[in-house]
């Protein structure tokens, strides 16, 4: 009883309470092309395509808390298997990365992120870090580009995964 009860004051607390501030969230949807740099199936995972999801909070400072979520999909592939001191390496099909970090916005239509976190690789999950350097077209900020970085730590024993990423955004908060 006292839960059913104590269940609807706290939503409704928590409404008027997050409806006194000005929430500054901006939300972008990412179309992007990737070209790998580095990675042991270079030969079969040359380039691909991808969607994103990225957010940000606005505050009164330049530094700003993003959250970048990606799914690249490989559509070519030899399906040939190699191999590295008598291990199979398994090919890149598709790469979903959900990387978290700051945004630097020294100017309003430029900005610096840095984001890192669990890149999921076929059936690996690991570290992967993101610099990228991005621009609006305009001061309505109704498109953007960015061009970004990735490098995944350990992809196998020996060598880490490294490409580029080219992306056009559209904010859609």
């Amino acid at each position: 009883m006292k839960i059913k009860l104590l269940t609807p004051l706290l939503c409704a607390f928590a409404m008027q309470a997050a409806g006194q501030t000005a929430h500054g969230l901006k939300a972008t949807i990412w179309f992007q092309y990737n070209r790998t740099l580095n990675d042991p199936t270079l030969g079969n995972n040359h380039w691909s395509v991808g969607t994103g999801l990225g957010c940000s909070w606005f505050n009164k400072t330049m530094f700003r808390p993003v959250i970048d979520l990606t799914f690249d999909w490989y559509p070519l592939d030899n399906k040939s298997y190699l191999q590295e001191a008598q291990q199979s390496i398994p090919t890149v099909r598709h790469m979903t990365n959900a990387l978290a970090g700051l945004s630097f916005a020294p100017a309003r239509l430029i900005y610096f992120s840095l984001v890192m976190g669990p890149s999921y690789t076929g059936k690996q999950t690991l570290f992967g870090i993101k610099p990228s350097l991005g621009f609006y077209f305009s001061n309505r900020q109704r498109l953007t580009f960015k061009f970004s970085w990735l490098r995944v730590f350990h992809r196998t024993e020996n060598s880490e995964f490294t490409g580029e990423s080219f992306a056009l955004g559209i904010p859609f908060l």
